[in-house]
């Protein structure tokens, strides 16, 4: 029994070997080791740095991350990125299991014998992630990251079960019958009016079966039938119990569903039995119309055929009742077409943001991993960054100088990895709102701020988990607007021209308008209202032809500061202004004359200051019967100045005056008759300057009253 033993596992060793030797690497059979292996980080690094012919796994620019984001009892962490790949080598295997701690908008890729890539979405915590293999020969599995983001992976365990004959599928008058494995029965209940005397099942076999019986027509009305799936050896033969039934009423189902427009998914609405979809600007409006009805329902309109949408198709379902249901499907062209830059999927937080652009633009999703230099925008009005994808991925600084404009909801693209354009960060404690150092620009419209200064905006209504707004040191060309309490900002607009010295971009010029509008993904969710029209403004001004300007503060800088009225008497005078939007500060200053007694408030010989809500100033201890021109100009939170303050110019201390010549001037009560024409000013009696000329003036249109005729040579007193 022994040398039997001994011959047998000899020649199991020769046939194995012979069997997994394969581009010279010998594949591990699961059957040794009672069905399961389990890779730690440690396990890998031993099994990789045995010789080639040794080993069952391979690695490309492998690393670890500690601890990080581990699982379990992990002593170490796969920190897998895009570029680092395990490849593992498998007799056979039946499904693979990777423990793994991937964040939110971050995943992994699988490929099985070079197969299509099966994507394994992070959650932001520890999940067991399956992955059906279901291979009897040797396999190559091969994972990777989908990003140059990590991802942290603790444990690779793959399993393998010895087969058996199995039958996997069986469809019988167009039903997928159920398959209870262990029980070995199958059931369904097909629709009503079927002839169960004479049905031909389509059968499927699995495992190591090779044939089934019976084949052909069956007689299911007397009960169960026992099918037989067989590898040849009648010890192995495995029975199951076939049961098929007939419902006992016709079916009322009529719902239509994976219903598609040109390919498209169409959004519905349930109240309304109404599809409707936005289908590209250029792309027609005679387009597939393709569903899934129920088996017994028909319909009057035929999937897979074409209309044409300038009018609504309607689609009436009628159930094997004969109830029915109407559909009807609405279709139009996109006035613009927007590329929605994503990581490997539209993440779960996204949920205001995109939905709502989708009413109105069309919206193609293009993986940042897919986005290089070369990538052809033609078709595209505007290009949206979501906040999802990597800042150092290289897709990421392909769109540095596309030939459209570019609205980007992630700040730390401008880092030094991505744009080197500055530094960004996530406030802690994570904010809600901004305070806006530019309230007129476009992406405001429509939108009340509020506050103190009427500059502050709450975009976000809460903070469920992780960051809110994010911010930046970027302080040239457009700081819009700022995080609320602090100077960094958190609205930027590029102008176009700007350059980037960061290898991989596109061009080195901005070739287009380039707005940040930095939402971070944890919280896009919790967007109020106000947040969301304003990203709905800032696609409609980056995809309009205003240009806001090509320096900071390039519309406050303009913003004129109107003085409403100057009221002087005595040795006093009060300032009164009209707002200016975004100011969070005036700056009132004594432009002339110099050397003469300033107001008493004036702690220097340059300027006084107020609060932005405060449109009044009121000047004490001037000096008497003196000309005095004071300016006011307004400040916003980050620190730009108006550069075209108000301005005015009165007279102090008229009360006493007695004064009635001036040389070479006379007045006939109605003309001040200036022969030698010099420069006369006429003040009314609060000190406010009536006009101003080097030539007779003409009092008559002026009100009854007294008024003051000031030169260099005195003051002249006249009345109306």
């Amino acid at each position: 029994m022994k040398k039997l033993f001994t011959k047998t596992m000899a020649v199991i060793a020769i046939l194995l070997l012979s069997s997994w030797s394969v581009n010279a690497e010998i594949y591990f059979d699961l059957t040794t080791v009672g069905g399961t292996k389990v890779m730690d980080y440690d396990a890998v690094s031993t099994e990789r740095n045995k010789v080639q012919t040794d080993r069952w796994i391979t690695v490309v620019n492998f690393g670890n991350s500690g601890t990080s984001g581990k699982c379990g009892t992990a002593s170490k962490t796969f920190d897998i990125k895009l570029g680092r790949t395990i490849d593992f080598y498998l007799a056979k295997c039946d499904k693979m299991i990777i423990s793994a701690n991937i964040a939110s908008g971050r995943s992994l890729v699988v490929n099985i014998d070079g197969g299509s890539n099966i994507t394994l979405a992070g959650t932001g915590g520890c999940v067991d992630y399956e992955v059906l293999v279901n291979k009897e020969s040797n396999t190559i599995i091969r994972v990777q990251g989908a990003s140059s983001s990590s991802s942290w992976t603790s444990f690779f365990t793959f399993t393998y079960t010895p087969k058996n004959p199995s039958i996997t599928s069986f469809i019988a008058a167009g039903i997928n019958a159920t398959i209870n494995q262990s029980e070995k029965t199958i059931t369904a209940e097909l629709p009503y009016g079927t002839n169960l005397s004479s049905i031909n099942p389509t059968v499927i076999i699995g495992g190591t079966a090779t044939s089934y019986s019976p084949s052909g027509a069956q007689d299911f009305s007397g009960g169960p039938v026992n099918y037989i799936a067989s590898d040849g050896v009648p010890a192995n033969d495995v029975t199951y119990a076939v049961t098929l039934t007939a419902a006992a009423v016709p079916s009322s189902e009529k719902d239509l569903s994976s219903v598609t427009i040109s390919g498209l998914t169409p959004t519905f609405d349930a109240g309304t039995n109404t599809y409707s979809i936005i289908l590209p600007k250029a792309s027609g409006l005679t387009q597939a119309v393709s569903f899934t009805k129920p088996l017994t329902a028909s319909t009057d309109f035929t999937s897979g055929n074409t209309h044409d949408f300038t009018n609504p198709l309607s689609i009436t379902v009628t159930a094997q009742d004969l109830s029915t249901k109407v559909y009807t499907l609405t279709a139009v062209n996109a006035n613009k077409n927007i590329a929605y830059i994503i990581n490997t999927a539209v993440t779960a937080q996204d949920t205001k943001i995109r939905p709502e652009l989708a009413k109105t633009y069309y919206l193609d999703n293009i993986l940042i991993a897919n986005v290089t230099t070369t990538t052809d925008f033609s078709m595209y009005d505007m290009v949206i960054l979501t906040e999802s994808p990597s800042s150092g991925s290289a897709g990421m600084k392909a769109l540095w100088g596309i030939n459209k404009p570019l609205l980007g909801l992630k700040m730390f693209s401008v880092n030094s990895n991505t744009w080197n354009q500055a530094t960004a960060t996530n406030p802690a404690p994570s904010v809600l709102g901004i305070n806006v150092n530019e309230p007129n620009h476009p992406i405001f419209a429509g939108i009340t701020l509020t506050g103190t200064f009427a500059n502050e905006l709450e975009i976000l209504s809460a903070i469920t988990t992780g960051n809110g707004i994010q911010q930046s040191t970027y302080a040239a060309d457009y700081a819009i607007a700022n995080i609320k309490g602090a100077v960094l900002s958190s609205i930027i607009e590029f102008p176009v021209g700007k350059t980037s010295d960061m290898a991989g971009t596109t061009n080195a010029a901005l070739q287009s308008k380039l707005m940040i509008v930095s939402i971070a993904n944890d919280n896009q969710n919790n967007l109020t209202a106000d947040g969301l029209n304003l990203v709905k403004n800032a696609c409609t001004y980056l995809m309009g032809t205003t240009s806001w300007g090509t320096d900071a503060g390039t519309m406050f800088k303009n913003l004129p500061v109107t003085l409403r009225s100057t009221v002087a008497s005595g040795v006093s005078a009060t300032l009164d202004w009209d707002p200016v939007p975004g100011a969070v500060k005036y700056i009132i200053t004594k432009v002339s004359p110099a050397g003469v007694k300033q107001m008493s408030k004036v702690k220097s010989a340059i300027n006084a200051e107020v609060a932005g809500n405060v449109l009044q100033y009121e000047m004490t201890d001037l000096t008497g019967q003196t000309e005095y021109t004071y300016s006011v100009a307004a400040q916003n939170a980050a620190g730009t100045l108006s550069l075209v303050p108000g301005s005015t110019t009165f007279i102090t201390g008229f009360t006493g005056i007695n004064l009635n010549t001036i040389q070479g001037i006379t007045f006939d009560g109605k003309t001040i008759h200036n022969a030698e024409n010099i420069d006369l000013k006429v003040f009314d009696t609060t000190g406010r300057l009536v006009v101003s000329s080097a030539k007779d003036i003409n009092m008559g249109t002026q009100a009854k009253g007294i008024y003051i005729v000031k030169s260099e040579r005195g003051i002249l007193k006249i009345a109306l």
